[in-house]
């Protein structure tokens, strides 16, 4: 009996190695496996480091470009809106000059403070300028000399 026990144990005991070979191996494996993921790991960690700090160094020269354009912008858009203010008045004031010189064919002349283009005094016919502030909808005031 101790014959067949002793056999049985050592067969136990080979059949236990065989076991722990078998792990020790899966566990290689799964030691190589565990370490090949590590490294995709780092590899996609420097990769998205990478790509991050790419981001970053963009975005500088990114905002700064987009400030320039839009400190432009602003600008442009103020000298233009000027421009065309002082196109708009500058129409006005021919437009009033020759509504004044269709009155009478003389000159401007102050007399008794009463302005007269010719010999028709502008201060007594406003129908003019009221039908030009009617169609324009602006205000319209004639100065003449330092007064």
């Amino acid at each position: 009996m101790s014959d067949a026990r002793d056999a049985m144990i050592e067969r136990m005991e080979e059949r236990k190695r065989q076991v722990d070979g078998q792990m020790d191996r899966a566990k290689g494996h799964l030691h190589e496996e565990r370490e090949q993921i590590q490294k995709a790991v780092k590899k996609a960690r420097k990769k998205a480091s990478l790509m991050k700090r790419m981001m970053l160094s963009s975005l500088g020269p990114l905002l700064f470009m987009g400030i320039v354009v839009t400190m432009y912008s602003i600008f442009s858009f103020k000298t233009t809106l000027q421009s065309e203010k002082m196109e708009s008045l500058r129409s006005i004031a021919v437009s009033v000059r020759n509504s004044i010189n269709s009155i009478d064919a003389g000159v401007l002349d102050m007399r008794d403070g009463v302005l007269y283009k010719g010999d028709t005094p502008i201060g007594e016919n406003e129908a003019f300028l009221d039908d030009f502030v009617a169609s324009s909808n602006l205000e319209i005031v004639i100065y003449y000399g330092d007064e």
